[in-house]
């Protein structure tokens, strides 16, 4: 049960890490700050990984998620900088619902229902008068 709030957990963990990477780099370089979170990725994930025993095989593409996440690190601060934490956030939610719904119908064969895709539009809408200025 406790499982299925992991992704509002992980809502909280993006807004609090954005804005304390933002808060050090206005003291580090970000390129330190994202070396930072690299370096501490890297031990946690080892960390989980010790009682792990196969991996099997390796593909070309399984270097994309650390380089989309390099991006993640790099660009949110870097974000909350020039328009502060809210606008940034509620740019990066509406691009991840409009993607997540994307991958549900070309990637895992799921369908969306109009009601879901008129929610997903009035997000859009939402995320795009949040940047008028008044």
């Amino acid at each position: 049960m406790w499982l299925k709030l992991l992704p509002i957990y992980t809502g909280l963990a993006i807004v609090i890490q954005g804005i304390l990477n933002h808060q050090m780099s206005t003291r580090w370089p970000l390129s330190w700050v994202v070396s930072l979170n690299g370096l501490m990725l890297f031990l946690v994930s080892l960390m989980f990984s010790l009682n792990q025993s196969k991996m099997d095989g390796f593909e070309w593409w399984y270097v994309v998620p650390g380089i989309l996440g390099f991006t993640i690190v790099f660009s949110i601060p870097y974000a909350i900088g020039l328009m502060g934490p809210g606008t940034t956030l509620i740019l990066v939610v509406a691009s991840q619902i409009v993607v997540g719904m994307l991958a549900d119908v070309f990637m895992y064969d799921l369908k969306v229902s109009a009601l879901r895709a008129v929610g997903a539009l009035f997000v859009v809408i939402g995320a795009g008068l949040v940047l008028l200025k008044p």
